[in-house]
């Protein structure tokens, strides 16, 4: 997830992120970028709304519902649940590298 997210931030054109750059940091600017109107965006962006725009929404659901409760030790999880945790972080990997590469070209 941590080279996912970050080929997702390469995208928008910036500096590369920082080996420790939180997610929460990563995650801002993307979110900054939807928020502009489309003409105004990255021109990836604006040509590839719909993928960036359903890739952010994963990201940021996965990183409420399981990272941060994983990384802060708040919840253990039982089979059952780190079955759906795979399940979700799977299909979510498979479709963005479908389309972008660690380095955050399209495919």
């Amino acid at each position: 997830m941590e080279v996912a997210i970050k080929a997702v931030y390469k995208t928008l054109g910036r500096a590369s992120p920082n080996l420790s750059d939180s997610w929460g940091k990563l995650i801002e600017p993307m979110d900054k970028e939807l928020a502009k109107a489309k003409p105004d965006r990255v021109a990836l962006w604006m040509s590839e709304d719909s993928f960036f725009s359903e890739a952010v929404a994963d990201l940021r659901a996965i990183k409420r519902a399981w990272r941060d409760t994983t990384m802060h030790v708040e919840t253990d999880y039982n089979e059952e649940q780190s079955e759906k945790v795979f399940d979700a972080v799977q299909s979510f990997m498979c479709d963005l590298a479908k389309r972008l590469d660690q380095d955050g070209n399209m495919r």
